[in-house]
């Protein structure tokens, strides 16, 4: 409980991306297919992993972990493609995997990516700052994207990512 009166004494609101993504937080990009919403989400997470300024926002620098469950030998074309024009650096604590991951089923995935996480976390010396998943239709196993019951399972999973590694989750939908 935070009682009425006792708001101030809470730490303030703290930003992966000023104005934009608070750490630990959850957002979906969405819009139609071919939109560059991957795109626009890569270049986001790519931003947080170097530590650079993304469309004038600051950021807060750290590892991301982006989930592409379609079109990997595209991301990685994109990967590249980012690389070489931003100057990236190869050592930046960015991992992509590059396969589906069921969020709604079970919690087979979901904890099978907790131990992932810490292990690299542990590994990095830092936490994870960004989880990505792109797209919510190959993240949600036998579930239906047009059923809110069936989305609310993953957004409850991801609400445990959330809490279990302190990162902000992002979805990629359309």
């Amino acid at each position: 409980f935070i009682w009425f009166g006792e708001e101030d004494k809470q730490p303030p609101l703290s930003w992966l991306v000023k104005g934009a993504l608070p750490n630990g937080g959850f957002s979906v990009i969405y819009g139609a297919p071919g939109s560059s919403k991957s795109f626009l989400t890569l270049d986001l997470a790519l931003s947080i992993a170097h530590g650079r300024d993304w469309f004038g926002h600051r950021v807060t620098a750290g590892p991301v972990l982006y989930v592409a469950g379609e079109g990997a030998s595209g991301m990685l074309q994109r990967m590249k493609a980012w690389r070489q024009e931003r100057a990236g650096d190869p050592a930046m604590p960015f991992a992509l995997i590059p396969r589906q991951l069921n969020l709604f089923d079970d919690d087979d995935d979901t904890d099978m990516l907790l131990v992932d996480i810490a292990q690299q976390a542990q590994r990095l010396g830092e936490p994870v700052r960004l989880i990505v998943f792109d797209t919510l239709s190959r993240m949600i196993g036998t579930g239906d994207e047009d059923r809110a019951a069936e989305v609310s399972q993953v957004v409850q999973r991801c609400a445990r990512l959330q809490t279990e590694t302190g990162a902000h989750v992002l979805i990629v939908h359309h």
